[in-house]
């Protein structure tokens, strides 16, 4: 199984909505994901833990939906 795509809305950090391409960044092999403290590494991880299995990684009380979000 191979990721293509991710679309996030209003999830983690994420208040809007946002789109990786897995294909792009994988376009020359490998790719790394970095950035600064708090920037959403583990955020990306744990949305693509949640569109396979329908619930964050581990035992983690994760808060799922954007405290930056709008209220809908």
């Amino acid at each position: 199984m191979r990721l293509h795509t991710l679309h996030l809305q209003a999830f983690g950090p994420f208040a809007g909505t946002h789109t990786i391409d897995f294909d792009t960044l994988s376009a020359d092999g490998l790719f790394l994901l970095h950035g600064d403290t708090g920037a959403g590494k583990s955020t990306v991880f744990a949305a693509i833990c949640y569109a396979l299995y329908g619930k964050p990684p581990g035992d983690r009380d994760l808060l799922l939906r954007s405290h930056h979000a709008p209220e809908s």
